[in-house]
């Protein structure tokens, strides 16, 4: 009965795939100030967001659970019924009483909503008055709770009425018709640990993302405008998604990635305010992961295997303005725009399917607000330089991307 439905759910994994890259640590604005010698700032970024929709590739949000969400017809039924003589029956049955194979007897519904929330520690040295390295170690912990069920129809009521009434009088039969409708979500779980998944319930981890280390150049810093660039690696030390698990999220992406960037900053003379122009690039290396591999027409009954893939690169760029006043408030505006290439697969005729709808595109509104005591120290107010920040970043429109509005809270110390 469920195995249409079991198809559907293919786009799951994806699904919470995307959510996990999209956690990253590097969310506050860009500048292209450098740290000075001998100089150490320790941060602490915490990032948290909710979510329950998902764009697709028109930019329409769906539901995360729209995947699931199908009408159970009598062609799934006669489908998935393995003894020919009753598959004969009912079909003699339905034709005599009149119902047709597109005649809906139900609706599976699914309620999905998710949480990301990372902590991630920023250690960052000044080693020479050009010259910063910096190194950040994102933990995630993420949870998405998921709400199956199955809403008869009255063409269920009608078919089951028709199998007891006048000459018919199929009363065993209209038992097992009612008992298979009402544990349709039963049936599907069953059907998913036979094929070696885990059932369809609240899912929650906790652990390590991946990690980043960059070196970030001041390649001009005086006069009109200042120019820095930064190049780093991102570590694949973060999970990756169990193919065994349909409703997973990984927390990063299981392969190496390198990318470069640059940032302009011009100050408006001495009133605080500059604006500030970035644009970064990032190759994904090539790797190898376990991979379920479904195809359009199946997607539970398949083998796993050994995957080469490629994720696509990313292309990141936006511009602000920002302010910093000399008794230490903080705040800026800015807009982000992000895309990502679709990703390549090397697994036969599954390559299609595992590729499809995974390019990405977004655009962001970003807003921040925060203390700054370095002034106060520099005065010799206060005994530790510190900052403080406060920032909201707004989705404006997305393709294959979780709707997601991130809301941050940075505090760091210089020592």
């Amino acid at each position: 009965m469920n195995r249409n439905l079991l198809n559907r759910c293919k786009a799951l994994p994806l699904v919470c795939t995307v959510v996990g890259v999209l956690a990253q640590p590097a969310l506050a604005f860009e500048n292209a100030k450098v740290m000075p010698k001998g100089v150490n700032r320790f941060t602490f970024r915490f990032v948290n967001s909710l979510f329950s929709s998902k764009t697709n590739d028109s930019g329409t949000p769906l539901s995360l659970g729209n995947p699931i969400q199908k009408d159970l017809t009598f062609a799934d039924v006669l489908k998935n019924e393995k003894d020919a003589l009753k598959r004969e029956l009912t079909a003699g049955f339905m034709a005599y009483s009149g119902y047709s194979d597109s005649d809906v007897l139900g609706t599976f519904t699914a309620e999905m909503e998710g949480r990301v929330s990372v902590f991630a520690p920023i250690l960052a040295r000044g080693i020479t008055d050009r010259v910063t390295l910096a190194l950040a170690v994102p933990v995630y912990d993420m949870a998405l709770n998921t709400r199956v069920g199955f809403e008869s129809k009255e063409g269920a009521r009608a078919f089951r009425a028709s199998l007891v009434e006048g000459y018919n009088n199929q009363v065993q039969g209209a038992r097992d018709f009612v008992e298979r409708i009402n544990d349709a979500v039963d049936r599907l779980n069953n059907k998913l640990v036979d094929n070696g998944y885990r059932k369809l319930e609240p899912w929650q981890e906790t652990g390590l993302g991946d990690i980043q280390a960059l070196a970030k150049v001041g390649i001009l810093t005086e006069g009109p405008v200042a120019i820095a660039g930064q190049a780093g690696v991102v570590l694949p030390t973060g999970r990756v998604d169990d193919p065994d698990i349909l409703n997973d999220a990984a927390f990063g992406d299981g392969q190496w990635d390198t990318f470069l960037q640059f940032s302009f900053d011009q100050p408006v003379g001495q009133t605080g305010v500059f604006f500030n122009q970035y644009a970064k690039y990032t190759y994904q290396f090539q790797d190898t992961k376990e991979m379920r591999l479904k195809t359009a027409e199946e997607s539970i009954e398949v083998d796993k295997a050994p995957v080469n893939f490629k994720l696509g690169n990313k292309f990141n760029a936006g511009a602000s303005v920002q302010y910093g006043a000399a008794f230490g408030l903080t705040a800026g505006a800015g807009y982000n725009y992000f895309t990502k290439e679709s990703d390549r697969f090397e697994a036969g005729e599954s390559s299609s399917e595992l590729e499809k709808d995974t390019f990405q595109q977004s655009h962001e509104a970003e807003f921040s607000v925060g203390y700054s005591g370095v002034p106060a120290f520099r005065r010799k107010e206060i005994p530790v330089p510190f900052e403080v920040n406060l920032s909201y970043k707004h989705q404006l429109d997305s393709q294959n991307m979780p709707v997601t509005h991130f809301v941050q809270l940075e505090t760091g110390m210089f020592f």
